[in-house]
């Protein structure tokens, strides 16, 4: 053991065995301090660090396991040793009560000074190396919390908005780093870049690969002219990557795919990755973008592996197709940790077809997933991610508001004007659009502020989508933040009264929900796997309203 003094609390009624414990240790590596009843001992734990208790069993007040359920409470695994002259019955009664506590021992009373320096040795020596054990765990848990905030910060945004394209995505490690690689890159503003991949192997392994091959892309778009870039060419240069600078200890399945939304073009190359999943938005419709199978191998398992231009895949699509891309990972979802099945392929088409048809693009994936935990699928085996991609409808800018928002204030002021602006241009409601306003700027403050924490303040987005209804305008806001709960709802006259007497106090918090549930009385929240959507009911507070809109 090392030079510094080890602290031991002895606990016994009788004074003669505390007097001899202390001889014993005495001018050893052992502090030792008594006591001769619980609540002193107790006392003396709270206020002092311990390495080692020494306890009778048989004593007036408590006796020694009820003093080892009090220490517990405490300390879960400092070692506890019972000195007992006790005999002990022939089932072991008194030796299966010391053992069920793993942290316990057992010494007789007739000890020798030898004996009792060698078991306080033993024990102290395992308690030293628990502690460090748990120690260079909670290291390792903090690294690896820093390198998915570092990985999830080398992402692109989970929802991008463009002048004609929008896209959103779920990442899921299954060990907070991940071996899935999903990069956008904006060609020009009617053309992006997007590459999917899942790197073989898990955890830091994986996770460091997928960071490297990040920066070989953003290297390959900048010496790369846009007309010079193909899915083949990007695929041999990755495989060259694997083979010569990781010497092939790894290698990735892969999609790679440039969409041209001016010409409603993509052309796209599969080396061993699922293949994308395309449907019509306005019916649900599947259809099979790559009906002769075409595609390469995996990047890294060959070094005369060529990626051929013949097996690009090229398609016309429709403006309302809805790509969905996702790794291999989805289908290795199972219903319980030794559910070899994973995903069933048809129940989840059935799903997406569904979802496409029903919901904002950048839902899609987070109500994919969401619906798979409902339906049992939440055992992840593997990493995986999902991505979705749409040209941008039509009617965004004239029936629909559309914006993600950067959570900082100049930029929730920014969107709440933006949105009023466009309310009262499209639906001629001054008094709709103030309302709007307000409730916009109290629930993206709120979110601000109590939703999301610090990292995601610095990388996160919020979504704000406004549609004009019948009797008003639904507002529906996504973001990633904690999970706000409505309460128990009040009525208008209790509302009105809080309001007021939140305005007699000054109050410059808690104004946030009642005023928010006054503007909308009528409020829809759902917690999508990871993602809240609220929907917010804004209706015209009476005829007029409607009349200057239909005006």
């Amino acid at each position: 053991m090392s030079d510094r003094k080890y602290n031991v609390l002895v606990l016994d009624d009788e004074k003669f065995i505390l007097l001899t414990v202390s001889a014993c240790l005495k001018n050893g590596p052992f502090q030792v301090t008594t006591a001769d009843h619980a609540e002193q001992a107790l006392d003396a734990f709270k206020q002092k660090r311990f390495d080692a208790v020494l306890s009778d069993i048989m004593m007036d007040s408590v006796d020694g396991f009820k003093f080892r359920d009090m220490i517990r409470n405490y300390n879960k695994r400092i070692p506890i040793i019972f000195l007992t002259s006790l005999m002990d019955d022939i089932d072991n009664s008194l030796i299966n009560q010391i053992m069920k506590d793993s942290y316990s021992y057992y010494l007789n009373k007739n000890f020798t000074r030898t004996s009792l320096l060698e078991k306080l040795d033993q024990v102290v020596r395992a308690y030293q190396a628990q502690n460090e054990i748990s120690q260079l765990e909670k290291k390792i848990e903090s690294d690896l919390e820093l390198a998915a905030q570092v990985q999830t910060a080398m992402l692109p945004p989970w929802i991008r908005f463009t002048e004609c394209y929008e896209f959103s995505f779920i990442y899921r490690p299954l060990f907070k780093i991940s071996g899935d690689l999903f990069e956008w890159i904006p060609i020009d503003p009617q053309s992006c870049l997007c590459v999917f991949g899942d790197i073989s192997g898990h955890g830091i392994h994986s996770a460091l690969t997928m960071t490297a091959v990040q920066s070989i892309l953003k290297q390959m778009i900048t010496i790369h002219a846009p007309d010079e870039l193909r899915p083949d060419r990007i695929l041999r240069q990755l495989n060259d990557f694997f083979c010569e600078k990781l010497n092939m200890c790894s290698y990735m399945t892969c999609l790679i795919g440039i969409w041209n939304f001016r010409d409603n073009r993509l052309i796209y190359h599969n080396a061993g990755h699922p293949d994308l999943l395309c449907f019509h938005a306005e019916t649900g419709e599947w259809f099979d973008p790559n009906p002769r199978k075409r595609g390469s191998l995996p990047v890294g398992m060959l070094r005369e592996a060529d990626y051929l231009e013949s097996n690009n895949v090229e398609l016309e699509f429709a403006d309302d197709t809805v790509f969905l891309a996702h790794s291999d990972g989805l289908w290795d979802i199972g219903t319980h940790p030794n559910d070899q099945a994973g995903v069933d392929v048809k129940t989840f088409q059935q799903l997406a077809s569904a979802a496409v048809k029903d919901n904002y693009v950048v839902e899609i994936p987070f109500r994919l997933s969401g619906a798979l935990e409902q339906i049992g699928y939440d055992t992840p085996m593997d990493d995986y991610s999902l991505f979705a991609l749409k040209k941008l409808s039509s009617e965004v800018g004239r029936t629909i508001f559309l914006r993600q928002i950067p959570p900082d204030m100049a930029s929730i002021d920014r969107a709440t004007q933006e949105a009023a602006e466009f309310i009262e241009k499209q639906l001629h409601s001054e008094e709709l659009a103030g309302r709007v306003e307000i409730l916009l700027s109290e629930f993206l403050v709120n979110i601000f502020k109590h939703g999301l924490g610090n990292y995601k303040k610095a990388t996160d987005v919020i979504a704000v989508l406004i549609k004009g209804v019948e009797e008003g305008v639904n507002v529906t806001v996504l973001d990633r933040g904690r999970f706000w709960e409505n309460g128990d709802e009040d009525s208008t006259e209790e509302v009105d009264q809080l309001l007021a007497e939140l305005s007699r106090k000054k109050a410059e918090s808690g104004r946030g929900i009642p005023l928010i549930r006054k503007l909308s009385p009528q409020i829809s929240r759902r917690h999508l796997c990871g993602l809240n959507e609220t929907i917010f009911t804004v209706k015209y507070e009476n005829a007029e309203g409607r009349e200057e809109r239909d005006r």
